[in-house]
């Protein structure tokens, strides 16, 4: 298990026997860790990535045997003060909120609260900027591999948008797709949390909860260079305050966790939604949820 923090620490724990165990802390950050993604794994080792505050990316490698080890494998940091004519805001004012890896390729793909998408390739022992696209006007929660030719992602403002791949993968890599970004405004306030599922090859339903404490439930077809809102079901008051985690399991399920510290189990019919169960957490301010399948 690995989880980052406000105090720039990286944290890597084990479960055994029904137990938690704290194996190794790491502070390298020079500000606080907002998101993390898991690059390769066996049973030896375990390369992570790790981004947050003052635009640091950073990738670890953590040796499990014959004795736990860990070293720093590369670090990044927008080195300009503007990366680029488009970027305005001042480096160490950017946070990386989110970011997933395209293993096809070996692309570290890392949103920004610029509004801005970053791709990256780790060579070596250094990070290499790939691209960088301006997707979003406001500061992106979220970002995904969600389709064979597009990102996901949202935002504060509530917008899902669908960013072509190729628009963030290396020129070698890409083929003769270049669609257009394709935004959708969801909800009236950030969004949160997101989570999708493919129904078929041409249907993607995602599902989103945000700070307006509603869930939605959105499906869209994708036909090539095209990407179609199917529809849209917002659904208001689902918790009593903001909605911070949410994801898809079983079938027919979404399972949503807020700050008033109950956790919902949603049955799924079509577009509408309704309760199955809920439990409490004693967790004061529950900040995100994640599944193990």
């Amino acid at each position: 298990m690995v989880t980052g923090g406000e105090n720039t620490e990286i944290q890597f724990s084990a479960v055994e026997t029904g137990k938690f165990k704290p194996l190794v802390s790491i502070q390298g950050h020079l500000s606080s860790v907002k998101c993390l993604a898991v690059l390769s794994h066996d049973k030896e080792s375990l390369l992570v990535a790790s981004a947050g505050g003052r635009s640091e990316l950073s990738v670890w490698r953590i040796q499990m045997k014959p004795e736990l080890q860990w070293k720093r494998v590369a670090n990044h940091l927008l080195g300009t003060p503007f990366q680029s004519k488009e970027e305005k805001e001042p480096v160490d004012d950017i946070r990386y909120m989110s970011m997933c890896f395209h293993a096809d390729t070996g692309t570290l793909i890392v949103a920004g609260s610029d509004g801005f998408i970053r791709s990256y390739s780790l060579q070596g022992n250094k990070l290499i900027p790939v691209k960088t696209c301006k997707s979003h006007r406001f500061c992106i929660l979220y970002v995904a591999v969600a389709h064979s030719n597009w990102i996901l992602s949202a935002d504060t403002a509530g917008y899902i948008c669908w960013t072509p791949l190729s628009m963030l993968l290396p020129e070698t890599s890409q083929d003769a797709f270049m669609g257009d970004i394709i935004r959708f405004r969801v909800h009236s306030a950030g969004a949160n949390a997101v989570d999708f599922r493919s129904l078929t090859e041409t249907e993607v339903e995602v599902g989103s909860s945000g700070e307006d404490c509603s869930i939605a439930l959105s499906r869209f077809t994708i036909l090539g260079k095209e990407i179609s809102l199917k529809y849209k079901r917002v659904h208001p008051s689902c918790h009593a305050s903001q909605v911070i985690g949410l994801r898809f399991i079983g079938g027919n399920h979404i399972i949503t966790a807020s700050k008033d510290q109950r956790i919902y189990l949603w049955k799924v019919n079509d577009d509408e939604i309704s309760v199955v169960d809920y439990t409490r957490t004693s967790v004061a301010d529950v900040t995100s949820l994640a599944i193990s399948r």
